[in-house]
């Protein structure tokens, strides 16, 4: 799940900071090699995706530094 990714990137020494521009290179490679098919509609759903999951791991993260 996704607490248990948080707490294991927390002992890699991730950040949560770091969630935002590995969001930026995520859809950056998403958008160079789907081409035309990346649409708004997608970029909306990997967006909401996203946030959501990083979302939790960031709280993890964040819990497992207290």
């Amino acid at each position: 799940n996704m607490k248990d990714l948080g707490k294991l990137h927390a002992e890699y020494g991730v950040k949560p900071e770091f969630f935002e521009v590995m969001g930026e290179a995520l859809f950056a490679t998403l958008e160079t090699l789907l081409k035309d098919e990346w649409n708004k509609e997608l970029h909306g759903a990997w967006q909401d995706l996203y946030g959501r999951l990083s979302g939790q791991m960031i709280a993890a993260i964040r819990q497992a530094k207290k």
